[in-house]
C-alpha cells in the first residue's frame, strides 16, 4: 500500500527555519510572524476551495440530472413511447402500424386534424396489430394517437401529389 507522508511542524519551529532559511541566503529576515502567514494563505485559499466546491456540486447535479429525470419522469420507473413502424395507403385508407411499447392505444381518442381544422376519428384499430385507419386524404393532416402514460404519439402526414 502506498501511504502519503504526511510531515507535521509546530508553528514556532517553522517560524525558526524559515528565518534560518533567510539568514542563509543572504536575505532580509520575514517581518511578520508565521502564524499570520499561515491564517493569510488559509484566507486566500477560502474562496478559491469554495469555487472548488461548488463547481463540483454543479458537475454532480449535471450527471444526476438524467437519471434522476428518467425514474422520476413515471412513477412506475417504465417510459411507454409509441414509435410509427410503418403506414400504407389500400382502398382509400391510411394504415398507420405503430409500435405501443408495451402498452397500449386508446382508438377512441386517436383522430386527425386536416388543414382545414376538420377533425376526424379513426375508423377501426386491429389491437393483435397495432394498426390504425384513417381516411385517406389528399390534403396535409396532423395525426395524433394517444397511448398509456399520457404518451401521444403526433405524426404530420403529408400525401405524395
Amino acid at each position: 500500500m502506498f501511504f502519503k507522508k504526511r510531515y507535521q511542524l509546530d508553528v514556532q519551529s517553522a517560524d525558526r527555519t524559515l528565518q534560518s532559511v533567510f539568514a542563509a541566503c543572504d536575505v532580509e529576515p520575514n517581518t511578520m510572524p508565521f502564524d499570520k502567514l499561515i491564517l493569510r494563505e488559509k484566507a486566500h485559499l477560502a474562496p478559491y476551495n469554495r469555487r472548488i466546491t461548488a463547481t463540483l456540486m454543479i458537475l454532480l447535479i449535471t450527471l444526476a440530472t438524467p437519471f434522476l429525470f428518467f425514474f422520476f419522469y413515471n412513477e412506475s420507473g417504465k417510459v411507454h413511447v409509441i414509435t410509427l413502424e410503418q403506414h400504407y395507403v389500400d382502398n382509400n385508407v391510411l394504415y398507420i402500424k405503430v409500435d405501443p411499447c408495451h402498452g397500449s392505444i386508446d382508438r377512441n381518442n386517436s383522430y386527425l386534424i386536416t388543414a382545414s381544422g376538420k377533425k376526424i376519428t379513426a375508423l377501426s384499430y386491429d389491437s393483435d396489430n397495432h394498426i390504425l385507419a384513417f381516411p385517406y386524404l389528399t390534403e396535409e393532416c396532423n395525426i395524433y394517437i394517444p397511448g398509456e402514460n399520457n404518451s401521444t404519439l403526433h405524426l404530420l402526414y403529408t400525401p405524395l401529389p
